[in-house]
């Protein structure tokens, strides 16, 4: 019940921000920016395993590249892997890291740890173990600032 009230708001907010931005940009103004509301739209989507609906919310967001901790590549990449998409995940990983790129140093540094593991599990889906490990190995050493190191490395160690 919460996951269809969820998905419909999330929804309803990012349908409503794309027409003001669309409405906006004709008027000459400063239009909203949608990746957040594309990202929020895409996670609420896939709850409600509406993966071609959420494939396409993630996919609006990367048109609107902005200073942002969403990065909808990352998104893309993960739901690529997870259906076993090799060419797909691979040229979204590439893009999540073009995006991360892109940020100032803060917001990049918060989510380095994070795009990095999207990065390993490509990596181990395509039967490349040991550098998955390696790179595993890595992050769990110097976790981000959103703690996703978890446990403080002792589960890979």
């Amino acid at each position: 019940m919460h996951r269809v009230a969820n998905y419909e708001a999330c929804v309803g907010v990012y349908r409503y921000a794309k027409d003001l931005a669309a409405n906006t940009a004709q008027a000459g103004g400063r239009a909203p920016e949608l990746v957040v509301y594309a990202n929020n739209a895409h996670l609420s989507a896939l709850a409600m395993l509406k993966y071609d609906e959420a494939e396409q919310f993630a996919l609006d967001g990367t048109r609107n590249p902005t200073e942002t901790s969403s990065n909808p590549w990352l998104r893309l990449a993960r739901m690529y892997i997870d259906q076993g998409r090799a060419a797909e995940a691979v040229s979204a990983t590439n893009a999540l890291q073009a995006w991360r790129v892109m940020q100032p140093p803060a917001t990049r540094e918060q989510f380095t740890s994070e795009d990095e593991s999207t990065v390993a599990l490509l990596l181990l889906a395509a039967g490349e173990a040991r550098a998955s490990l390696r790179l595993a190995d890595r992050i769990l050493g110097r976790p981000d600032r959103r703690a996703h190191d978890d446990h403080g490395g002792r589960m890979l160690r």
